[in-house]
């Protein structure tokens, strides 16, 4: 961190300077407006809600159930490993709604598509050609991350195919929902991307090559973790003037399931929650091991605990929402004490993640790990909040 933030000047994206104002006057941001809402802004998500709950009901659907994948980098195959022997264990539900935050939202397509999807999942989090991600440091010379973005969108080029868009296009047109988070550095918000909607309009021909490539843009964006990787600019404006610059999702919160200024919301049927699951691609518990002194070892200790704190501040409010509308919720995640490095993208690594992750599902014992949702639900007050 110490490396990119000293030799951030080096490299740069050139930007034409643009206002606030000239982007909310431009035709082109109603384009992207279409697929997606500000998580801070009750007002879009009401409608995006709106619109699935009339679907919904039309369809006579009643209870959602919620899948939610977290960020963790090459973490990311622990619950690779989860999803696949989830499906051997022979009880993983076919959710409602399923998230994505940074590699979350890499895993969150295929995961969506389904139990027939899990060989490429697996494929995909044990591919040689990871170590890819983390190579070329000459990058940060050129531009504003320590390692280029070329393998990155190879990767989604890789496993996000048509056959693939039009797996999630049919399972939106049945009331599912695919959603994941980027970060707009430029307004300083996280944003939710309906990613169901982009593939459903990937498969009309007047929208097809424009829906297909702002479905990958928003992967690559979403897993874009800054100054490791550089930003993602999208723009729906041919020439690109008008244009957003997004980064990982997993910058305003490492999961999500609910966005966050509904916190004391409370939906009926047919949208009452009806099951949540959250597989978090890293560990949530305070462990002792002694932290040397060196600077990169503080920046280290210092960003991992803090990751394990926004999990666990999260984790509380996902337990506070579930307990309120009386759903259950589970989570699993990389047992404490397990070495996990998320930019470790070596094979070797990655399978050893992935065969945990899949032994623990097979065996009944990934979501088997209450202490800590305990611990949360016995501190959260049952407050009534207000109906919507």
């Amino acid at each position: 961190m110490l490396l990119v933030l000293g030799t951030a000047a080096c490299g740069t994206i050139a930007r034409q300077t643009v206002t606030a104002g000239e982007i909310a006057a431009s035709p082109y941001t109603g384009v992207l407006d279409h697929y997606r809402f500000p998580s801070g802004d009750e007002g879009p998500f009401l409608v995006w809600f709106g619109r699935w709950a009339a679907e919904r009901r039309a369809l006579g659907l009643d209870g959602v159930s919620g899948l939610a994948l977290s960020g963790g980098g090459a973490n990311g195959a622990f619950g690779a490993g989860v999803l696949v022997g989830w499906s051997e264990h022979g009880d993983r539900p076919r959710f409602d709604i399923v998230t994505g935050v940074s590699t979350g939202a890499l895993a969150a397509p295929l995961a969506f598509a389904g139990p027939a999807w899990d060989g490429r999942l697996a494929e995909a989090y044990q591919n040689d050609g990871l170590r890819a991600l983390t190579s070329g440091r000459l990058a940060v010379l050129t531009g504003p991350s320590l390692y280029p973005a070329g393998p990155l969108k190879r990767l989604v080029d890789q496993y996000v195919t048509d056959d693939l868009l039009a797996a999630v296009a049919v399972e939106h047109r049945r009331g599912r929902r695919l959603i994941v988070a980027t970060t707009n550095l430029d307004t300083r918000s996280a944003v939710i991307w309906d990613l169901g909607a982009i593939a459903a309009d990937a498969g009309e021909p007047q929208t097809r090559d424009r829906s297909r490539a702002l479905f990958k843009q928003v992967l690559v964006a979403a897993a874009s973790i800054p100054g490791i990787f550089p930003p993602v600019l999208i723009s729906a404006d041919p020439q690109g003037r008008v244009s957003e610059m997004h980064v990982d999702g997993g910058v305003t919160a490492p999961f999500f399931l609910v966005p966050e200024t509904l916190s004391f919301w409370r939906p009926d049927a047919p949208m009452r929650p009806a099951g949540l699951y959250l597989i978090i691609n890293g560990q949530t518990g305070a462990e002792y091991s002694m932290t040397s002194g060196t600077s990169m070892a503080i920046i280290e200790r210092t960003l991992d605990t803090l990751g394990r704190a926004e999990a666990r501040k999260q984790l509380r409010f996902v337990a506070a929402f579930a307990a309120r509308n009386g759903s259950p919720v589970s989570y699993a995640a990389i047992p404490d004490g397990v070495d996990a490095d998320p930019l470790m993208f070596n094979s070797a690594n990655t399978r050893r993640l992935f065969a945990l992750g899949r032994d623990r599902a097979v065996s009944g014992q990934a979501f088997a790990e209450p202490g800590v949702l305990e611990w949360l639900r016995e501190e959260t007050p049952q407050a009534a909040g207000p109906r919507r």
